[in-house]
């Protein structure tokens, strides 16, 4: 009997251990020969996918002072699916966010919203739909649209110069040869254009033309469809951790009801409607400081029942260390950290870098299936920009500016300031009154003005590379002189005069006399090799205006009339960037050096990506030229005759210009302008300011800027340690901190 009940033990052994073989090999041909066919064989995969925030890089001066970073804060939000208790979860909160417990109880408590199924649908559609509106179902809203504007031509009365036609071309975006077959149309009104915006319009208006008629078209009704929550059936699931789960449903009867609302439209997904419905992510609040950040979780971690949905998230907002320094030419950006405008969003693609991500297969229920293979892709953080601004002498612009636009009642005034050795941009300041609008673009490089009388140094340095003229030729200033059918008058009757006497003097009639002689093609050819008519490209094509001249012949060419006054700066627009890169050229021994605002570009542990090359300049002048109009502009301040005495300074020998102009298409607006530079042999910075419309003082461009500059210039030099006069008392140089 013992021997049997051995052998059957000993078969039944031999059994199992033969089972356990065959399980051993079919489990060695899924798992290692053959895996590819088993791990995942309805080739359906779930992937969860983790955001890796690329981090905005920094903007710093040429210091390495921070103009503009991100830190790392904390946002309150809340999945009000899970929230247990909305009213008990507010009260624990209440305290520490300092908002009212009524606010977050109905925050918390917001688990359902409306779904916007369609907007601007028919009467027609409407009436359809009535009766899921009686039953609640859908909810109506009628609402307005912001109305259009017509643009309407009479003919007969639409006779536009060559300078108005294209003026209007770019407003409405097409060629000016385009607008050529309206003129003499026999009809009393032609609509041009049926949607125009606000702003077009109003551009369209300020340009004054005879026979154009802005005329608002009537505000348009539409109807939008909602989704009411309360027509969606309730039911409990299991989310991934197995916990119940409320989710919605609506009755297949409602949905093929809501037929008539997909008339002409892709008919959406009915899942995709029913989660919708759902709210599961609301902020309660955002962008905190992260030491808030921390008590929240604290007081999750004491009451995971009461505050269970409440999460806390921390992520980037942008910041600047230096206060209101250069925070107008910085710009903004919105709150998920991009540019809108400013050097934000010039430099936005650079700064904002590349968002990676970890994507994981899961399971249905959520769960991460290790056999899979996890992708990474890794955040590209964005550059650190060393800028060649310096946030000191950007603060000595804006303080000096600012007191000139306060004191003479002016609406704006705009700053620059270069060294024009080399071409970088040290400072860009802006600044308007109180009651005039900011604009979204930096105005040193988006506004074109008259230049006025800061374009004859210019004028006259490209009549004498020309050989037109020497610096002592002679001629004679009566206060008024006739050309074509206009007289064109001087500040004063200045008897006569040499060329380094008008630059001096700032004489309209010698200007005249150099400009005739030039002719047009080579003052075209001139302010073109200037740059006076092109961007400098410190900004992107959409935030820097590009200069011209105002032709008012239909041929395209410049009446006598045009050259004459073109050559002491009316007439033609330009910006002040454009302008400070022509002036380099004097200043730089005829040389012209490209205007940059970057130094370099910075990975985050300081390897140098991109370094602005050292830049001699384009030649533009002799070295003789440009010295011999230098020496000019120099005794505009230091001569007793010249017209810029204001400027003088006992600290450093100062050169400049006066300008005043009265700006194209404004009906008598006034810009007053002065370019400085210092030391006058040995030019270090260039400087140069414009006023618009000073109502009070003499409004002109040496006593409303002249100050100013000055001021600029010695606080600049001092910082910078540039040694004064020798003969002036010597003052420490130091560094402002703004």
């Amino acid at each position: 009997m013992d021997a049997y009940y051995q052998t059957r033990t000993a078969l039944l052994a031999r059994c199992f251990l033969g089972l356990a073989g065959v399980v051993l090999l079919r489990l060695t041909w899924m798992q290692v020969l053959h895996p590819e066919r088993y791990e995942n064989p309805t080739r359906i995969r779930y992937h969860r996918e983790h955001k890796l925030a690329a981090q905005k890089g920094e903007l710093l001066d040429r210091e390495g002072r921070c103009l503009a970073r991100c830190e790392l804060v904390a946002s309150i939000a809340a999945n009000p699916q899970q929230v247990v208790d909305a009213a008990a979860a507010a009260k624990l909160l209440a305290p520490l966010l300092r908002v009212p417990q009524s606010d977050l109880t109905a925050a918390l408590g917001r688990r359902w919203r409306q779904v916007l199924l369609r907007r601007d649908v028919t009467a027609a559609v409407v009436q359809q739909l009535q009766p899921l509106v009686d039953r609640k179902v859908l909810r109506l809203e009628r609402s307005t649209v912001a109305s259009s504007f017509s643009l309407y031509v009479f003919g007969q009365q639409f006779l536009p110069s060559p300078a108005d036609r294209q003026a209007l071309a770019v407003v409405l975006g097409c060629q000016p040869d385009e607008l050529d077959r309206l003129s003499g149309l026999p009809a009393t009104a032609v609509r041009l254009r049926s949607d125009l915006d606000a702003e077009s319009a109003k551009r369209v208006q300020q340009l004054g033309l005879t026979g154009l008629l802005v005329q608002q078209n009537p505000g348009r009704a539409v109807v939008s469809v909602w989704l009411q929550p309360s027509a969606a059936q309730i039911i409990q699931t299991p989310n991934r951790e197995g916990v119940m789960t409320p989710w919605a449903t609506l009755d297949p009867a409602v949905w093929a009801d809501l037929t008539p609302l997909w008339q002409g439209a892709e008919v959406p997904d009915k899942g995709g409607v029913e989660a919708r419905l759902r709210a599961p992510f609301v902020y309660l609040q955002r962008e905190v400081a992260i030491e808030l950040g921390d008590a929240v979780t604290a007081l999750i971690q004491q009451h995971p029942q009461e505050l269970a949905g409440v999460s806390v998230h921390r992520e980037y907002a942008r910041r600047y260390p230096q206060g209101e320094v250069a925070r107008g030419l910085l710009g903004r950006c919105d709150v998920d950290e991009h540019g809108l405008s400013g050097l934000e969003q010039i430099f936005n693609q650079i700064l904002s870098g590349v968002d990676g991500y970890r994507k994981v297969t899961v399971s249905a229920l959520g769960r991460p299936i290790l056999q899979e293979r996890e992708e990474l892709v890794p955040a590209v953080h964005g550059k650190l920009v060393e800028l060649t601004l310096d946030s000191v002498i950007q603060h000595y612009g804006e303080q000096a500016v600012e007191a000139a636009v306060k004191e003479f009642d002016a609406d704006w005034g705009l700053a620059v300031v270069c060294n024009p050795r080399n071409g970088e941009v040290l400072a860009l300041v802006d600044v308007a009154s109180a009651k005039y609008d900011v604009p979204r673009n930096i105005r040193c490089l988006a506004t074109a003005y008259e230049p006025g009388s800061i374009m004859k140094p210019l004028v006259v340095a490209s009549a004498l590379e020309a050989g037109y003229c020497e610096a002592h030729s002679g001629y004679y200033c009566g206060g008024r002189r006739k050309v074509g059918s206009a007289s064109l008058n001087c500040i004063k009757q200045h008897g006569p005069e040499s060329v380094a006497d008008a630059v001096r003097d700032s004489c309209n009639m010698v200007l005249i006399e150099l400009g005739l002689g030039l002719g047009e093609d080579r003052l075209r050819h001139w302010f073109k090799k200037l740059g006076l008519l092109s961007r400098t490209g410190l900004g992107q094509a959409g935030q820097e205006a590009c200069g011209g001249v105002f032709e008012h012949t239909e041929d395209g060419h410049w009446t006598p009339q045009k050259v004459a006054t073109v050559s002491y700066g009316k007439g033609i627009q330009t910006t002040a960037v454009a302008l400070c890169r022509a002036y380099s050229a004097l200043l730089n021994g005829g040389r012209m050096p490209e205007l940059h605002l970057v130094r370099r570009l910075r990975e985050r542990d300081g390897t140098v990506v991109v370094e602005h090359p050292a830049d001699q300049g384009t030649p533009v002048f002799s070295a003789a030229t440009a010295r011999a109009v230098s020496e000019m502009m120099h005794q505009v301040v230091a001569d007793r005759e010249g017209t810029g005495q204001l400027a003088r300074s006992s600290l450093y020998d100062i050169g400049g210009k006066t300008g005043t102009s009265v700006e194209y298409r404004t009906h008598g607006q006034r810009i007053v302008s002065f370019v400085g530079y210092a030391p006058a042999k040995d030019p270090q910075l260039l400087v140069l300011m414009s006023v618009c419309e000073p109502r009070e003082g003499a409004r002109m461009g040496a006593s409303t800027c002249g100050p100013a500059v000055r001021q600029i210039l010695e606080q600049s030099l001092q910082y910078l340690n540039v040694p004064p006069l020798p003969q002036a008392p010597s003052s420490a140089p130091g560094e402002a901190t703004p």
